[in-house]
């Protein structure tokens, strides 16, 4: 299983990554996740018509380490976009019971599953 997040474009060579990010210029995409099965951070290049301003360009990702067998299973992620190169803040994702808790900012929102 896999997921991405938000794509971003690159026009040289000076874009950096790091596991479930990618920087360029001032531009930061991240994703995170939580699950209880061992998961893999990530980046990959678009598929055609993806980003339609810059045909080269990435995105980060998450994958499970293995195929999964039918059944049930729960990944929490967060993706978070940023034209501020490295911000000082970002989304945090916790699980509580049935409740997924995203904060940002201040602000806390909460879903139950």
């Amino acid at each position: 299983m896999t997921e991405g997040g938000f794509c971003v474009g690159v026009t040289d060579d000076n874009v950096q990554f790091e596991q479930g990010k990618i920087f360029y210029g001032d531009t930061l995409s991240s994703i995170e996740v939580i699950s209880e099965f061992p998961v893999t951070l990530g980046s990959r290049t678009i598929h055609p018509g993806m980003h339609n301003m810059s045909p080269l360009a990435y995105y980060p990702v998450w994958a499970t380490e293995n195929m999964l067998e039918a059944g049930e299973y729960l990944f929490v992620s967060t993706v978070f976009f940023s034209t501020e190169n490295k911000p000082q803040s970002k989304p945090e994702i916790r699980i509580e019971n049935n409740t997924v808790i995203v904060e940002f900012n201040g602000a806390v929102k909460e879903v139950t599953l």
